[in-house]
């Protein structure tokens, strides 16, 4: 976690080192956390290594409390070893009211009265580690953490447990058995260009539940139909089908509901033809709950007596949510479900997924599924998950993104910024919505945490440089940013008839280039959000840092390579511009001046210079990419974009993310270390 923290870069540009390590980069998410709670929410935290201790006890969050806490987060450091399950259990015996009496509690200040999860708190336990653990209880973590939660239910029932793997040295499939049994997420975070909107939609979604310990009871006549649920391992955590005896209902855990957002179940209803007829339901399925008020457990129920056919309506959106669970389905046959396989002697990771054709054959299936449905969760099977499964990049980091893909499509959860197919879960929540853009502004706006102190190290890597090479952090956005290449719509481009402003071109007109006057195809016009984008300055051109451009007396940079830029993070740029030209075997006819600098074009095809890029510079992709955005059918041309799709363990932009609202209102969604700890939050909703 000492390890210095490096700027985000383009892939094939050597990463810039800042004065920040890792380590401090953690920190500030922890802030995040800590400033978006209110008073009457509490947090712990608990840092473990080869064993654990408390840092701090439930505090309450108000003024003294923050303080508190913020002094306690100064105190982390790494540690050499990671007794995962110390950690876990530390943390969760802090909500045991028997269990604190044995805990060796600090003196700090005093913390809310009432200990246990007490009605109107929701509580969450956010586990983060960045290694493998090298202690294991004898029963194994999962075992062991199942003992543990059933033995003290009385006080942990309700509770949810979040895991985050961070770096690639992780036993992800661990991470997320122990994430299911406690009924949450595992979340994957590659590197620190995840982090930020890893930590902020993990907090969003805790701050947005509506009920927990939600669980349904399928009870039907066995002698007249026959129930299955569509995605096993998605659905139940199962190898197989529950076996169903007669009076015996099915039951599925759902775990937690969140407001603005449904947990949906498919299941197989299939008539037996020599049932006895009967005017009893055919099928009754009955819902159990605990509201956040923890007031007293409630049921809903709704009875099926035959089996009609569905209206369009509902076939389309059964099929959407068959298909979404198949995909996750899929994804989970991949990642072994091995409970005890922490017991097991470690071996050296295949370099392929150990598959059979079958699985390989499965997911193709879904996959096309998936596309002849225009479903959103295409985006993430034709791209990013079909990279995963290549051998050059399983074993560093495929092995590790698809369980966490597949619990965010499984709970239908959003858990960042980059992965477009489950961008829309959560979005019609108001409460999700806020808590998410506000943790997003927290996470940008907070001032940079002050460097500790960096080991002295023996080598002469890119990631050893000495503090004068460092760079200094002026803003912890460059960690949270999903821009692409553009510029401000107030830049004015050469043209034929004198300079115009980039947002008032169409397609039709024409810009000036290197090897004259082109016409555009295309604007692309993308939405920038309230927590605003990064932009430097060139001779009266904004850019975005890593939009090549060339000036008069130099070659194609990008523009956080020129000393002379000040970048700068603009809130007042509601959008930033690219244009695709008309086709052009030239490189340079894929360009525009905004003064004398030259600005590359979408679909440059350049090969040898900064330009090059697998999508960026590809005109028919990009062109077959903007046909299918909304806009491209209008007369002016100006596609809606609302952020950019990535692939592969850096990150490369592999598409655009549609803005299907006119308007683009700005509620719409765009988007190794080695200090393990937990964190427990309480909110009072």
């Amino acid at each position: 976690m000492n390890e210095p923290a490096t700027l985000p870069a383009e892939p094939g540009s050597q990463a810039e080192v800042t004065e920040l390590s890792i380590l401090d980069v953690v920190r500030h998410a922890l802030r995040v956390i800590m400033s978006s709670l209110e008073a009457e929410d509490r947090i712990a935290i608990v840092p473990f290594g080869s064993s654990a201790h408390i840092a701090a006890d439930l505090t309450p969050m108000d003024d003294a409390g923050k303080k508190l806490i913020d002094g306690v987060i100064d105190t982390l450091h790494p540690a050499g070893t990671t007794n995962l399950w110390d950690g876990l259990k530390h943390g969760l015996n802090l909500l045991v009211p028997t269990a604190r009496e044995n805990l060796k509690l600090p003196v700090t200040a005093p913390v809310a009265e009432g200990v246990a999860t007490e009605n109107g708190r929701v509580t969450t336990v956010f586990c983060l580690t960045d290694g493998c653990p090298n202690v294991t209880p004898p029963r194994g973590h999962v075992d062991t953490l199942a003992h543990h939660l059933k033995t003290n239910a009385a006080y942990l029932t309700g509770v949810t447990i979040h895991t985050f793997g961070f770096g690639y040295s992780l036993d992800s499939a661990l991470l997320m058995h122990l994430a299911r049994v406690g009924a949450g997420m595992y979340a994957f975070v590659p590197d620190l260009g995840m982090l930020g909107t890893v930590f902020v939609h993990a907090l969003a979604n805790a701050l947005s539940v509506w009920a927990t310990q939600v669980a349904l009871e399928i009870e039907f006549d066995g002698s007249r139909v026959g129930v299955e649920v569509v995605g096993t391992r998605a659905v139940l955590n199962a190898d197989k089908q529950p076996s169903s005896q007669v009076g015996q209902p099915l039951t599925i855990p759902i775990g937690d509901v969140r407001y603005g957002q449904s947990r949906d179940i498919v299941l197989r209803v299939t008539p037996n033809p020599d049932g006895p007829s009967s005017n009893a339901p055919l099928l009754t399925a009955v819902a159990t709950y605990l509201p956040w008020s923890k007031l007293e457990k409630r049921t809903a129920f709704t009875s099926l007596h035959d089996l009609t056919s569905l209206s369009p309506e509902s076939a389309q959106s059964v099929n959407n949510e068959s298909l979404r669970i198949q995909l996750a389905d899929a994804l989970l046959h991949f990642v072994s479900n091995d409970r005890k396989a922490d017991l097991l002697p470690r071996t050296r990771i295949p370099e392929t997924p150990s598959k059979t054709s079958n699985e390989m054959g499965l997911l193709a299936q879904v996959t096309t599924k998936l596309n002849l449905s225009n479903h959103p969760a295409h985006a993430d099977a034709d791209g990013q998950v079909n990279l995963a499964l290549e051998p050059a990049h399983w074993n560093k980091w495929g092995r590790h993104y698809l369980p966490s893909l597949a619990l965010a499509h499984a709970l239908q959860r959003a858990v960042n910024f980059r992965d477009p197919g489950q961008l829309g879960y959560g979005a019609d929540c108001p409460l999700f919505v806020e808590s998410r853009d506000r943790a997003n502004d927290l996470f940008d706006q907070l001032p940079p945490p002050k460097p500790a102190p960096l080991p002295a190290r023996a080598t002469h890597s890119a990631t050893s440089q000495s503090a004068s090479k460092r760079s200094a952090v002026s803003s912890m956005r460059v960690w949270n940013t999903r821009s692409g290449p553009c510029v401000a719509g107030e830049s004015l481009v050469r043209t034929p008839s004198g300079e115009h402003r980039i947002d008032q071109l169409c397609r039709g007109d024409e810009v000036l280039t290197p090897l004259g006057p082109r016409q555009i195809v295309a604007i692309l016009r993308t939405q920038v959000f309230a927590h605003g984008v990064d932009l430097c300055t060139i001779d009266g051109l904004r850019v975005t840092p890593w939009h090549p451009i060339r000036r008069p007396d130099g070659d194609w940079v990008f523009p956080s390579k020129i000393a002379s830029a000040a970048r700068t993070a603009s809130e007042d740029c509601p959008f930033v511009f690219s244009l695709l030209l008309a086709p052009d075997a030239h490189a340079d006819a894929h360009a525009f001046f905004v003064g004398k600098t030259a600005v590359v074009t979408l679909g440059s095809g350049a090969s040898d210079d900064v330009r090059k890029h697998d999508f960026l510079g590809n005109w028919v992709a990009i062109a077959s990419a903007l046909t299918a955005m909304p806009g491209w059918s209008e007369p002016s041309g100006v596609v809606r974009c609302s952020g950019t799709t990535r692939r592969g363990e850096a990150g490369e932009i592999s598409g655009f993310l549609p803005n299907h609202s006119a308007e683009d209102p700005a509620s719409c969604v765009v988007a190794p270390f080695t200090e393990n700890f937990t964190a427990a939050l309480e909110c009072r909703t």
